[in-house]
């Protein structure tokens, strides 16, 4: 676990790759700098909400088209409706066997 001193350093090196190195700004104040930071911020935070209620508008759709699909399938009719298809009776055969007619029917 880091002492006191680490975490302070740490905040500040990581306070320091977020502003930028000091050399490189030396025209910009630190108050400016925030400044950005906050405004970035601020950007990040409004694109969340935009999406946020892009989800939420989203899920009350799909929440609507749940609640369609639940009564259309209550409505189904039970026991009338049957998964098997009625076929008609074969035949018997009453003809002579023959593989070349076997042939043909192929």
């Amino acid at each position: 676990m880091p002492s006191g001193m680490e975490t302070i350093q740490e905040s500040l090196t990581h306070l320091k790759n977020v502003l930028g190195p000091m050399a490189k700004k030396k025209d910009q104040s630190i108050n400016k700098r925030l400044a950005y930071v906050v405004e970035m911020i601020e950007r990040v935070a409004g694109q969340y909400v935009d999406l946020a209620a892009d989800v939420s508008r989203k899920m009350q759709v799909l929440e609507d088209e749940i609640v369609v699909l639940k009564k259309a399938v209550v409505n189904v009719p039970k026991g009338g409706g049957s998964s098997k298809s009625k076929l008609p009776e074969l035949k018997s055969f009453g003809g002579t066997r023959s593989s070349k007619e076997l042939e043909n029917f192929f």
